[in-house]
């Protein structure tokens, strides 16, 4: 059973209020599970891009704030994490970040199955 927040399953807003979904003991359920989906920056990311370039470090790091965060919010519940969505829009190429913001954000490194999409 997957469970996901608020603001279509942003992982900030699952960190920004920790303890606004309540789930079963794992031990009670191990099939249950969080979803999250990624798509931050979304003025980046979405169809008709409002930012063109991605990947400076300050970028990156905030990546990887939220990614070890939900890593270390779900640990403290025992609960696994799925990274149902994250993608980048075709408007967006190698050359404006596009390459970069996948593999920053990817989570085969940081233990979450996922399923990306192009």
């Amino acid at each position: 059973m997957l469970f996901g927040g608020l603001e279509f399953m942003n992982p900030r807003w699952l960190l920004a209020n920790p303890d606004a979904l309540v789930f079963p003991s794992p031990k009670a359920d191990p099939y249950v599970a969080v979803e999250v989906h990624n798509y931050d920056p979304y003025a980046y990311c979405s169809a008709g891009p409002t930012q063109h370039s991605w990947g400076t470090p300050a970028d990156k790091a905030k990546t990887l704030a939220w990614v070890r965060g939900l890593e270390a919010w779900a640990r403290a519940r025992s609960l696994s994490v799925v990274y149902g969505e994250f993608g980048v829009t075709h408007d967006q190429s190698a050359a404006t970040g596009r390459i970069s913001w996948y593999k920053s954000g990817r989570p085969p490194h940081h233990r979450m199955p996922w399923a990306g999409f192009s």
